[in-house]
């Protein structure tokens, strides 16, 4: 923690030592004749390296400008060109304009302290401003600050990671000021970037998909569901076999070995997500380019299919049923050549060279078209097959144990294939409890966490 926070001290102290500029040697010329004012402020940023900020409420920019300016200071030129009722301060590298304080007339204090850490460390580049304006100053290396402000005023003093403070302008009298970490903000950064279940990459090229929009589709697979909501992942069923699984490429096929994802269910290494119950995953997040390396290594050289399942949740136990009943049927089939229509297809084909009634059974049926012979894709269809699921959800717990049950059964059967109607049955059982161990000063330590899929 030492060596960290002087490195980034440091960093920021150099960054502060870089800014600071020669601001006499700082000059503007140029003539300017019916010009806007933010014309005329864009030429002192261009020629003088330095920001000009203001509020647009407060400063008008439309303002028609004549003016020769040769080798002016920028103090002189903007005397010159900004309305009386404004004022300005250069800070670093920061031309600040704004309205002036109608209480300009209040006493001024000059307000001086040194801004600490837990550490009695010097925090570098604290921001301290006067509460209600732009007027303020950072910390210097030793963390020192000293600036002019109004008597009876509020200081606010902020640094990233830490808890902003406020405190009353007190003048002649040197500030002693110790911040403290704001530890929920960094364990919100630690989450983001390497989180122990997230781990999720929000700046790269990533899809989601929520678990209610994956239920509406209600389908068998999980990976049935994303094939219409995932752009740049290509999604395609091995067979048409029940309970088949799926090939899926990320942002197409980079190898000729294995070029399936890696597929992570609630942080934990999986081959297939395609024996899920979609009526169990909360969310779908897809990392589609190589900063998922980052994280996962080579393994992810393919993409990442990252699945988090429901939760448990503080408060009383909440029981959800989803189902659902369909059938499935063929429409729009291709008919087949009846008896009749083949032989006359078989006779062009051999110039009736094929003597039919030699080897054909009820060949008298089939001229007079009393037997129209045997449609072997109806006789193979399963129509109305059908297809169900049925999911039972249970959630709850306290603020020491929290849990979410599942389970579901699912039957799915083929259209094709009678008399042995292919029928694929799925059961699903699914455990996820989360335990806090110890607790003590409203702090928690939850390191027991059960999972059974």
């Amino acid at each position: 923690m030492f060596n960290r926070t002087c490195l980034l001290r440091l960093l920021l102290g150099a960054s502060i030592g870089c800014a600071t500029l020669n601001i006499d040697a700082q000059t503007v010329s140029k003539t300017f004749t019916n010009q806007s004012l933010k014309t005329v402020l864009n030429e002192i940023e261009t020629q003088t390296g330095m920001s000009v900020i203001y509020k647009t409420d407060e400063v008008n920019e439309s303002k028609k400008v004549t003016i020769t300016l040769t080798n002016a200071s920028v103090t002189d030129a903007l005397s010159k060109v900004l309305d009386s009722n404004l004022t300005w301060e250069i800070r670093d590298k920061m031309i600040v304009i704004s309205r002036k304080n109608q209480s300009s007339s209040a006493k001024k204090v000059t307000v001086k302290g040194k801004i600490l850490d837990s550490q009695n460390m010097p925090v570098i580049g604290a921001s301290v401003i006067e509460k209600g304006t732009s007027n303020g100053t950072i910390t210097d290396f030793d963390g020192n600050f000293t600036f002019t402000a109004s008597e009876n005023s509020v200081l606010e003093v902020s640094y990233v990671g830490y808890k902003s403070q406020q405190l009353a302008v007190v003048g002649g009298k040197e500030l002693s000021i110790v911040l403290k970490e704001d530890t929920e903000v960094l364990d919100e950064v630690v989450v983001v970037g390497y989180g122990v279940q997230k781990k999720k990459l929000l700046t790269g090229a990533t899809v989601q998909v929520k678990g209610e929009d994956l239920q509406k589709l209600n389908t068998v697979s999980p990976m049935g569901a994303l094939q219409s909501q995932t752009p740049g992942v290509n999604i395609v069923k091995t067979s048409g076999m029940p309970g088949e699984g799926y090939k899926v490429s990320v942002r197409g096929i980079g190898t000729i070995g294995n070029s399936s994802p890696l597929y992570v269910v609630d942080g934990v290494t999986v081959g297939n997500i395609d024996n899920l119950n979609p009526a169990d995953i909360q969310s779908i997040d897809i990392l589609k380019d190589a900063a998922s390396a980052a994280i996962y290594g080579a393994r992810a050289a393919n993409g990442v299919v990252l699945v988090t399942t429901k939760q448990g949740a503080k408060g009383k136990a909440t029981i959800n049923y989803d189902g659902y009943i369909g059938i499935q049927r063929m429409v729009n089939t291709v008919r087949p050549l009846n008896a009749q229509e083949y032989v006359e297809i078989m006779n062009e084909a051999t110039e009736g060279t094929l003597n039919f009634e030699d080897f054909v059974p009820n060949w008298d049926a089939i001229q007079d078209g009393t037997w129209k012979g045997t449609n072997w894709f109806e006789e193979a269809t399963n129509n109305n097959a059908p297809v169900k699921n049925h999911s039972l959800g249970i959630q709850g717990g306290t603020e020491m144990s929290r849990y979410s049950i599942g389970l579901a059964y699912t039957s799915h059967e083929g259209v094709y294939g009678k008399p042995a109607v292919p029928k694929m049955e799925r059961y699903n059982a699914r455990i996820n409890t989360e335990h806090v161990l110890i607790k003590n000063n409203s702090k928690s330590w939850r390191e027991f966490e059960f999972l059974i899929y």
